[in-house]
């Protein structure tokens, strides 16, 4: 698919899993899940990724500071609908109204176990119904 982008959803508390730690620092099979999400995004939208960042912001993106990804603050946390709309300035600068054309898919950084097969199956898909949006 061309012109695709990723935006990784990072920025939420986790406040139902009761820990200090944001969800997205926990680790699972000893890496943190938003590595897993950072993986999978790179790996579709060669280069073309904003992460948004929120709660503990700073270690996220210690985490990151080695990835070739655009790291976008949501300093108010307004849902999801809001984070990926923060991440638009980072499309911006890159030209165009911010979303330039491009197709985007929004991954949540707390989904270790989605797979590149899946997502690729789900954007065919998406193709093949030419739909505006697909969950």
């Amino acid at each position: 698919m061309s012109k695709l982008a990723a935006i990784v959803l990072a920025a939420g508390q986790g406040t139902r899993m009761r820990s200090k730690l944001a969800k997205v620092l926990h680790p699972v099979c000893g890496r943190p899940m938003v590595l897993y999400a950072a993986d999978l995004a790179e790996s579709l939208a060669k280069g073309h990724i904003a992460v948004v960042v929120g709660h503990q912001a700073e270690q996220v993106k210690d985490l990151l500071a080695d990835r070739k990804v655009d790291l976008v603050v949501q300093t108010r946390r307004l849902g999801t609908g809001h984070a990926v709309t923060q991440a638009q300035t980072v499309f911006q600068s890159r030209g165009g109204n911010g979303w330039g054309g491009r197709r985007f898919v929004i991954l949540s950084g707390d989904t270790p176990l989605l797979t590149e097969a899946t997502v690729q199956a789900l954007l065919a898909l998406h193709e093949h119904e030419r739909a505006t949006v697909t969950f």
